[in-house]
């Protein structure tokens, strides 16, 4: 039953850009164990020489968190000083991880859609992940005009940004395999979020028709890695757009 301050000093918590999976399942059980302290008091003081880990679960009957403790924090600000801790153990500040701090301190942003952050997200759940929105915002009035509205106020002044779909599959290593899906339907892919949104939901539905003609074999997580590095902050994005300006929750219940 290690600590998790000892179990730090001896792991990765990330590979590449992700956070390994038992890092991200340590991190939804803290999520699940805020959760039910934010709802019987908005306070309380835990650091990682607290927590104790039973195979690669977080131990709740082991937890010496110090409630008595004076100087207590909110709980949304001391989950994130305690995640910090864990996941800036590597001197890593991936744009996902900033984008979860952010997410993790707005009020609108409860514990329970935290748990669906892309950043804690397995490669299934990413995979499927525009699909699945899709089919949540279709029957919402106006979703499209709004996402493009959101991108709009988001990326504005100094922050504002050029999407250009078709000169990201140029720079992709795998374009051969994105451009065949993207010109058939090239004319229905504007250069906004809600084309990137288009565009992705449809390599993961025409992935197997398409790329038979290719002659590249690749698996689905590699296809989820190659359009986050063309699109980087789709998934932030699309999940920012859900859980703040539509109150949808984002992803599967664990």
């Amino acid at each position: 039953m290690p600590p998790l301050i000892q179990m730090l000093k001896n792991d990765l918590v990330w590979k590449e850009n992700r956070v390994v999976p038992k890092y991200r399942q340590i991190i939804r059980d803290l999520i699940n164990l805020f959760a039910e302290w934010h709802d019987n008091t908005p306070a309380c003081f835990l650091d990682v020489q607290h927590i104790n880990i039973i195979n690669d679960r977080v131990d709740e009957n082991q937890i010496l968190c110090h409630r008595d403790r004076k100087s207590k924090r909110s709980s949304k600000a001391q989950f994130n000083i305690l995640v910090a801790k864990i996941l800036d153990s590597e001197n890593r500040r991936p744009i996902e991880l900033t984008h979860f701090y952010d997410m993790a301190s707005r009020v609108k942003v409860d514990f329970d859609n935290l748990l669906h952050h892309p950043l804690l997200m397995p490669s299934y759940e990413r995979e499927n992940f525009s699909t699945r929105a899709f089919r949540k915002l279709e029957h919402v009035k106006n979703w499209i005009e709004d996402y493009k509205s959101y991108e709009k106020r988001k990326y504005m002044g100094e922050r504002k940004r050029n999407t250009n779909i078709r000169n990201s599959i140029k720079c992709s290593k795998h374009h051969m395999v994105f451009n065949s899906i993207y010109q058939r339907d090239k004319d229905s892919y504007e250069d906004n979020v809600v084309g990137v949104l288009n565009y992705s939901k449809n390599i993961t539905k025409h992935l197997g028709e398409h790329l038979s003609k290719t002659h590249e074999d690749l698996e689905p997580q590699e296809i989820e890695e190659a359009l986050t590095a063309m699109f980087p902050e789709r998934h932030i994005d699309l999940y920012e757009f859900l859980v703040i300006h539509k109150n949808i929750m984002p992803g599967y219940t664990y």
